[in-house]
């Protein structure tokens, strides 16, 4: 059994890794970014990719032991696929089968019109996309906000906005 498990880990390794490095590599650009939009992302990006990588590490140490350990405390008598032609989810699983093999045999006409309609929407898409995260705004506006008493109404909204101070 723990052959087994050692197969099937030495068989995942490489594109776990694959994943992790392609979801890393996605937070990359955000350490090249500069001011808000690098204090905003940066942390974002480190917390993702230290994830991944614990995720990672203990799914091909840690979680192979456990799985170790409880299957060999099961019942080895039990053999849990005797029943296979058997009720809703095989059935489902036929039919799920019969469809595949039918999209598969239109393999390359699906990929042709998967690659003329995203061509088609990224050629009208691309020029309607900003450019900047954060716009420039007009710096010399600004919004002051005033809160009155609790049971204040609105008529008396210019009366407190004349005694508002500015604290610096």
């Amino acid at each position: 059994m723990y052959a087994g498990i050692s197969a099937a880990c030495v068989e995942v390794i490489t594109p776990q890794m694959l994943a992790v490095m392609s979801v890393i590599s996605v937070f990359l650009p955000s350490f090249f970014m500069e001011g808000t939009t690098k204090a905003l992302f940066v942390p974002l990006s480190l917390a993702v990719g230290f994830a991944m990588i614990a995720s990672y590490v203990l799914s091909n140490t840690l979680v192979p032991v456990l799985c170790g350990w409880m299957l060999h405390s099961q019942d080895k008598t039990v053999h849990h696929g005797q029943n296979k032609n058997k009720g809703f989810l095989s059935k489902l699983r036929r039919r799920y089968a019969l469809i595949l093999t039918s999209i598969f045999r239109m393999k390359w006409p699906i990929v042709l019109a998967y690659v003329v309609s995203t061509t088609a929407l990224l050629f009208f898409l691309v020029p309607s996309l900003k450019t900047e995260i954060f716009p420039m705004g007009n710096p010399s506006s600004f919004q002051l906000r005033i809160a009155g008493p609790w049971n204040s109404h609105g008529d008396y909204r210019e009366i407190y906005s004349k005694g508002a101070k500015c604290n610096y």
